[in-house]
C-alpha cells in the first residue's frame, strides 16, 4: 500500500455502497475490490492515462530542450 491507497474490510459481498462512495469522489479515479477493477464510465484504465501523461511530458521535455539548443547557437 502508498499514500493513494485504502484497504478497507468488507463484510460478505457489500461492496457497492463502498465502490459507489468512492467514485464519487473527485479524487478517485479507480477503485479495485478483490480482483476487480472499477472506475466511472468511460474512463481508460489508470495505466493508459500514466503513458499519455509520460508521452506528453517526454514530448514537452524535448521540446524544451530543443528550444535551449536553439538559443545556445543563436548565442554562439
Amino acid at each position: 500500500m502508498d499514500v493513494s491507497q485504502i484497504q478497507a474490510e468488507m463484510m460478505k459481498r457489500q461492496t457497492g455502497p463502498l465502490k459507489e462512495f468512492v467514485l464519487n469522489q473527485q479524487e478517485a479515479y479507480e477503485i479495485k475490490i478483490r480482483d476487480q477493477v472499477f472506475r466511472r464510465p468511460g474512463d481508460p484504465p489508470s495505466e493508459e492515462v500514466v503513458e499519455k501523461l509520460k508521452s506528453e511530458k517526454n514530448k514537452a521535455d524535448n521540446g524544451a530542450s530543443e528550444e535551449n539548443d536553439r538559443h545556445m547557437k543563436q548565442e554562439l
